[in-house]
């Protein structure tokens, strides 16, 4: 089985007065390595690390010999598929949320990054 995988750092300050608490962290066709942290204070900034992975398939179970063939075929159009996706790419896709109240009213500020990553 192979697999690409590319790093990407975040970097998120916060300029103003308040503090932005974490409301939601999600994480497509990868990885964290450093998860974004649970509060944003005034004049800080935050650091995350995700890790773009792709797995390129995998074979298990029982083999007959009509099913060798087949399988052979298929690992061959495989490898062939390979070769074409190393020009390929892939996306991460990540989106943070942080929210913070002011004066009773919430607010949310979301941030959404597609990627993309070398394949294989």
């Amino acid at each position: 089985m192979a697999a690409a995988s590319r790093c990407c750092e975040f970097h998120f300050v916060n300029l103003t007065s308040a503090t932005f608490y974490r409301h939601l962290h999600m994480l497509h066709h990868g990885t964290w390595q450093r998860q974004p942290i649970e509060a944003i204070h005034s004049r800080q900034e935050m650091v995350c690390l995700a890790e773009a992975n792709r797995s390129l398939g995998s074979f298990s179970g029982k083999v007959t010999r009509n099913q060798q063939q087949q399988q052979q075929q298929q690992q061959q159009q495989q490898q062939q598929q390979q070769q074409q996706q190393q020009q390929m790419f892939v996306r991460l896709c990540l989106q943070i949320q942080y929210a913070m109240v002011l004066a009773g009213v919430e607010y949310i500020i979301c941030s959404e990054f597609e990627i993309p990553v070398l394949g294989t």
